[in-house]
């Protein structure tokens, strides 16, 4: 998933990243071999991450709502590509990488928009995704294998 295609929400040098990555050699990719549906998900999910992270909640002080749903969906998708990384049974050979690389950005914005606000937009399928990602990683609730973390604890105050 490509959020910001419109050209409204991206910028310039983001598009123009995009367009050589997906030209150049994402269109290659068959997303029926294990590797190369690896590196389109990664590479995808690392567009939306830049997308996110240049819009992040708390670089702007002021964000219409237009933007805000713009940086919710965008962790949407992340958490989603996520997910499918951690769980496709295709790509189980590569799935250790996927917890070193958890998005805690997104998955804290997500929590704490949800906590704030409860009617927004597909908030089921975000309670789903902070599910999958927390059956995904059950360390991050256990304590085990690094869970007792400092970005741990705070994750359960949020949920």
């Amino acid at each position: 998933m490509s959020l910001g295609s419109d050209g409204s929400a991206d910028s310039d040098d983001l598009q123009a990243l995009e367009h050589h990555l997906e030209t150049r050699y994402l269109r290659y990719c068959d997303p029926s071999r294990p590797l190369h549906l690896m590196a389109t998900l990664m590479m995808r999910c690392a567009l939306n991450i830049l997308r996110f992270m240049a819009r992040h909640p708390r670089r702007q002080h002021q964000q219409t709502t237009e933007e805000r749903l713009f940086v919710w969906r965008l962790c949407l998708a992340i958490l989603d590509q996520q997910h499918m990384l951690q769980s496709n049974p295709h790509l189980r050979p590569f799935a250790w990488h996927a917890p070193f690389f958890q998005q805690w950005h997104a998955i804290i914005h997500v929590l704490d928009t949800l906590r704030s606000d409860l009617e927004i937009e597909q908030a089921a399928r975000a309670w789903d995704l902070i599910e999958k990602t927390y059956s995904n990683n059950p360390e991050m609730l256990t304590g085990q294998a690094g869970g007792k973390k400092p970005i741990h604890a705070a994750l359960k105050r949020l949920w």
